[in-house]
């Protein structure tokens, strides 16, 4: 499967060649946002600093998720500058190619076919292996006393601003730069593992390293960033639906 896509020649027709400097630049403004996302609620339960959304007369809940698309924003103008603006490209030729509707249509539709299955396969070796993993336990977005505003705003941002931050940083940029220094299977595992392990809760890390490695396959496979993100807005879409009828329950 991988020795489609092995030809470095071949991937230079589709992938810019970035200097690994900008490369490390994007992926540490991303793991800065999101330690600096959660260090924002940390000083505010820790330390009672709540009061700096008193000062500007707004919700907790608003401010932080305010800040979480600030953050986005900032992810998103250093990948434009550092990496679009510098290299000459567009949005387009940076990854996000059009593709036919059908195509990108089927390549979702096996992602999610692929990814249960190798998730069905793999969990009773999880549960042998790891028998103390919860593989039912989900990540907590959204906390019991948000307004209706917070709500909508995180889900915005958790099923459109988030999968696109975390496409073009994982699979737009460390992808195809890893992958035109190495090989393309040392650019999927590297790239997806980084992905999954910021996601730090083990049985959501297992999950998305298998989601981040299909997707990463498609996005060779494609040469366009679409259905790796349309599928990424409909999984998480699906987690957010979840996890907001759980917390209602």
């Amino acid at each position: 499967m991988i020795s489609i896509i092995s030809s470095k020649k071949n991937l230079q027709k589709f992938f810019t060649q970035y200097r690994l400097v900008y490369v490390f630049l994007v992926l540490l403004t991303f793991i800065a946002g999101l330690f600096l996302g959660g260090f924002y609620y940390l000083v505010k339960y820790i330390f009672g600093f709540g009061s700096i959304s008193g000062w500007l007369n707004m919700p907790f809940d608003l401010l932080a998720v305010i800040v979480e698309l600030i953050l986005a924003v900032i992810v998103i103008a250093v990948v434009y500058f550092l990496i679009i603006k510098r290299y000459h490209l567009d949005w387009q030729n940076f990854g996000f190619r059009q593709l036919p509707i059908s195509k990108t249509l089927g390549y979702i539709v096996l992602t999610f076919i692929i990814t249960f299955g190798c998730w069905i396969a793999i969990v009773p070796f999880i549960l042998i292996l790891f028998p103390n993993i919860n593989l039912t336990e989900s990540q907590e977005i959204f906390q019991s006393d948000m307004t209706l505003l917070a709500e909508i705003m995180l889900i915005f941002y958790a099923t459109i601003i988030g999968p696109f931050i975390e496409e073009i940083t994982f699979r737009g940029v460390l992808l195809p730069a890893i992958s035109l220094k190495f090989n393309p299977l040392v650019g999927i595992i590297i790239s997806t593992l980084i992905w999954s392990l910021l996601h730090f809760q083990i049985n959501v890390i297992i999950f998305t390293f298998i989601f981040g490695s299909i997707l990463s396959y498609v996005v060779f496979k494609t040469k366009s960033l679409w259905p790796s993100y349309i599928a990424h807005v409909i999984k998480n879409l699906i987690a957010v639906i979840a996890i907001y009828i759980l917390n209602l329950v």
